[in-house]
């Protein structure tokens, strides 16, 4: 980034397109700690070496995935965020849309 906080010139055209990507999800409308858990729970999906883009996790266990310190805080704060930002499947395996398409248009 610049000193104005836009995106300079110099990152790869590919990593521009997905940081714009990101920069447009609702998720920045959150407190930051919100942001955190967000971040956490994408980046433990993404880097899913079993299955990428996918975690199994209880509903109950969500928390601890996320980093939050106590499932209350937790359960009182961050259901906007696992609403609008993601799923579980059919097997029960939570994952977000958004980083499913990020993962398979890295592989085009």
């Amino acid at each position: 980034m610049t000193e104005n906080g836009q995106l300079s010139t110099t990152v790869p055209d590919v990593l521009h397109l997905r940081l714009l990507r990101l920069a447009a999800c609702s998720i920045w409308q959150e407190p930051d700690f919100v942001r955190g858990w967000f971040i956490t729970l994408w980046v433990r999906l993404a880097t899913n070496e079993l299955e990428p883009g996918y975690l199994r996790v209880a509903a109950t266990e969500i928390y601890r995935a996320a980093g939050a310190r106590s499932r209350e805080y937790f359960e009182r704060h961050a259901a906007r965020m696992l609403e609008q930002n993601f799923q579980r499947d059919d097997e029960g395996r939570l994952y977000c849309p958004r980083l499913l398409q990020e993962l398979k248009d890295s592989r085009v």
